[in-house]
């Protein structure tokens, strides 16, 4: 069982959000995030050494429960040694505080069909919740339900003996008094085929087999979800809401309109961009015509770029201050100009697109090593913590953006040694799936990525964490070894010749993987400015191009028919890093 997550720089608050016989959870602030911690009180006739066990119980069970209707776990603060503080998500009020006022029928049958998959979710692992009631269920704004403090129940046998055991019946009869309390609050459920129905499901609920509970819960799940639920808007926001997820802001305040002068991007503005073919015989023909551009705000190298609706979104690399580290700067090419989007938490992540949203994954704060997964939401211009974490927490990782997916391969893991596992999130399946392994080859950090038709090419990075590490070495995956398929594979990357340098950066043009620049020795001189294409035919990197200057660990990106080259490291020997932006075009001979 894997170890939970210490956090470090955890401020208490004095804001008390919940308080019962066992715990008392207050606001807490990590790296500027609201949290919800949690800390267990004296309990009686525990001895030390088993409470410490019980804790580790629910610890565990908090570590492998991931559901878009569980508040998510986020890792433990042992500033008390016997009673460490259990750190969620802060979601913004619990179900008792909206009994107050009559609820919406499409908003009472939508929270208890959450809590009924969220028990689901549960029931299937076996786990035990031992404590449902309107006070451990919790609601963001959009009144998707959450259901809290799961695990309580090693704590309560560890109380309570065997008085009131919770057992998994316990929790369908709990569920079922707080349908009863939600439903008594609903202020439309005058229908009377709807009214019929709901508490035909209620009385299930409190008289449930504890043979049958799985069964049951799933068939209230399925009933619920037939009934009216909560509207949705945009696509995204569509799927996620199909699933059961949230946006909850990493800034609390949402605003109903964007900001003046921004407006939502859309494919009718954006029409696609041109990409023509050619042989490599008269890409060698003819010659590569570059044009200098704005200038990005901050010189960068190892950095990560994604284009999405005509704009290109760059950011997660290295910078000269950590000031600027944790900022995208989004390019417009029609107007030549950059702006920076609000700053997230972290720097040195993963930078991608999920249906057409700007999206980054894991990165490091501190010495923490992060798995959550941020999407960029363009009408309130906040981050949303709106998909679930990574399996595995890292940083300095590789993005890879199949249509109605996200792929997130190498990195560097807490420990610092590189992630070799491939995750997946397909859109249709709503969660992480790991799909095989890197080879030992192909374990990466910081390496440049790019896709050719249904392929994926891996250009150069770190084998480790150091600076002797760097390699030469080229590996490309077929797509359909990279989604989800049900069995592991661990040949998913094979190997290509190497690339003509080290730290070259991958490109993708005229249906050509390229690569650009690089040097001779890792952190030394030469630097080189050739664009070599690699022919499948011959197996080999042909010359092909120039670029406007000699470079290391830049940035790519393909733009129809032009490559916009970003950033990147001019001198290793001087550490200097650039800022300068170029847009290239092939110019054919006639």
């Amino acid at each position: 069982m894997a170890e939970p997550l210490e956090l470090a720089s955890v401020y208490e608050t004095d804001r008390v959000l919940n308080s019962t016989p066992l715990s008392v959870s207050v606001e807490v602030q990590y790296h500027g995030l609201g949290c919800l911690g949690t800390r267990y009180k004296a309990l009686g006739p525990l001895q030390p050494q088993q409470l410490a066990q019980v804790l580790q119980q629910q610890l565990d069970t908090l570590s492998r429960v991931r559901h878009p209707n569980i508040v998510q776990f986020l890792g433990l603060h042992s500033s008390a040694p016997d009673l460490p503080l259990i750190v969620h998500e802060l979601l913004p009020k619990c179900l008792t505080q909206c009994l107050d006022h009559p609820l919406p029928l499409r908003h009472s049958l939508s929270i208890l069909h959450d809590v009924a998959l969220a028990l689901n979710c549960l029931h299937h692992q076996a786990i035990v919740h031992g404590s449902i009631s309107a006070a451990n269920i919790y609601l963001t704004k959009d009144m998707t339900a959450k259901l809290f403090e799961v695990g309580t129940a090693f704590v309560l046998r560890a109380v309570q003996c065997d008085y009131l055991q919770p057992t998994t019946v316990t929790d369908i009869r709990s569920f079922g008094t707080v349908m009863q309390t939600v439903l008594n609050s609903t202020e439309d459920i005058s229908t009377a085929s709807v009214k019929e129905l709901v508490y035909s499901v209620v009385t299930r609920c409190l008289q449930a087999d504890p043979l049958d509970t799985i069964t049951l819960l799933s068939s209230i799940a399925s009933i619920l979800s037939k009934l009216p639920s909560r509207d949705v808007s945009s696509p995204l926001e569509a799927l996620l809401n199909r699933h059961h997820n949230n946006f909850v802001s990493v800034d609390s305040a949402i605003d109903p309109d964007p900001p003046p002068g921004l407006t939502p991007y859309s494919d009718e503005e954006n029409p696609p961009l041109l990409n023509r073919q050619y042989s490599i015989s008269q890409l060698q023909d003819g010659f590569v015509e570059w044009r200098r551009c704005a200038d990005l705000p901050v010189a960068v190298f190892q950095a990560e770029a994604t284009l999405i609706n005509g704009r290109v979104y760059v950011g997660g690399g290295n910078t000269e201050s950590e000031s600027t580290a944790n900022i995208i700067y989004e390019y417009d090419p029609c107007s030549d100009n950059w702006r920076g989007l609000p700053p997230v938490n972290v720097t040195l992540f993963g930078l991608g697109q999920l249906e057409g949203e700007l999206v980054i994954v894991g990165g490091r704060s501190g010495v923490r090593v992060s798995d959550l997964v941020l999407v960029f939401n363009h009408l309130t211009q906040r981050w949303k913590l709106s998909l679930p974490p990574l399996i595995t927490p890292r940083y300095s990782t590789t993005c890879l953006c199949p249509e109605g997916a996200l792929i997130v391969s190498g990195g560097l893991s807490q420990a610092g040694q590189v992630a070799n596992s491939i995750e997946v999130l397909a859109v249709d399946q709503f969660t992480w799936t790991v799909v095989g392994y890197l080879s030992r080859s192909a374990s990466l950090c910081y390496p440049s990525a790019t896709r050719v038709a249904d392929s994926f090419y891996l250009l150069g990075g770190y084998t480790s964490d150091t600076a002797c590490s760097v390699s030469s070495s080229s590996h490309c995956a077929a797509l359909s070894t990279l989604l989800p398929s049900g069995d592991l594979n661990p040949y998913i990357w094979h190997g290509l010749p190497d690339t003509p340098h080290k730290q070259a950066t991958a490109a993708t043009l005229h249906g050509y993987l390229l690569s650009l620049g690089g040097c001779t020795q890792p952190y030394t001189k030469p630097v080189h400015n050739s664009i070599h294409a690699f022919s499948p035919s011959l197996n080999s990197w042909e010359l092909v191009g120039t670029l406007p200057h000699a470079v290391c660990h830049a940035t790519a990106v393909a733009m129809g028919d032009e490559i916009l080259l970003i950033g990147g490291w001019v001198e290793p020997g001087k550490f200097k890093r650039s800022n300068a932006i170029y847009r290239g075009q092939f110019v054919m001979q006639r």
